[in-house]
């Protein structure tokens, strides 16, 4: 018998797994959805259940540490820089 795999773009989180995914209520995951400036991925309503695909979520986590990676580097130049003087 073989395990078959599911792509990560096919499986869906339903809302209270991805506020225990990031150790969040519901009211920050709407504060969430509603910052632009985050750009939180955006739900599929089934009824009025709110899922999320694993895929976007992971890319948006992605996302999240290149912005993090990056702010922490361009301080660590300027860091440099004023150190340097």
């Amino acid at each position: 018998m073989t395990a078959t795999t599911t792509p990560a773009d096919a499986v869906w989180l339903p809302g209270p797994k991805v506020e225990e995914r990031y150790q969040r209520t519901s009211m920050t995951i709407h504060r969430w959805l509603n910052s632009p400036s985050l750009n939180f991925p955006r739900p599929t309503y089934f009824g009025r259940y709110r899922y999320w695909k694993v895929a976007d979520l992971e890319r948006w986590e992605e996302a999240q540490a290149r912005k993090a990676n990056g702010r922490f580097s361009r301080a660590a130049e300027a860091g440099a820089e004023g150190g340097a003087a």
